[in-house]
């Protein structure tokens, strides 16, 4: 049921020409301090299939889904494997 009630809140959106933001302090599951996510099992096999991590392929993910992401992060190589998601093929 959340499945198509969030697929329904895409479709509103869009015929609305409403644009989704993905803000870090929402991804509770990319947050270093709870992992979820990124352990997820599909994720983890999809990142290895792609010789990706399991971030990148989250962040590639929601953009696939046009959803305007907006990684935080200080850390000099982490921001550059954020800007990679740009240069690898979809996920889904």
């Amino acid at each position: 049921m959340q499945q198509f009630q969030l697929s329904l809140c895409y479709i509103v959106c869009d015929e609305r020409f409403v644009i989704i933001i993905s803000l870090p302090e929402s991804h509770r599951g990319l947050s270093s301090k709870s992992p979820v996510l990124m352990k997820d099992p599909v994720v983890v096999r999809i990142a290895e299939e792609k010789n990706k991590s399991p971030a990148q392929v989250l962040l590639k993910y929601s953009m696939q889904r046009d959803v305007i992401v907006l990684p935080k992060s200080v850390n000099e190589p982490r921001i550059a494997s954020n800007f990679e998601v740009i240069k690898f093929s979809g996920c889904y």
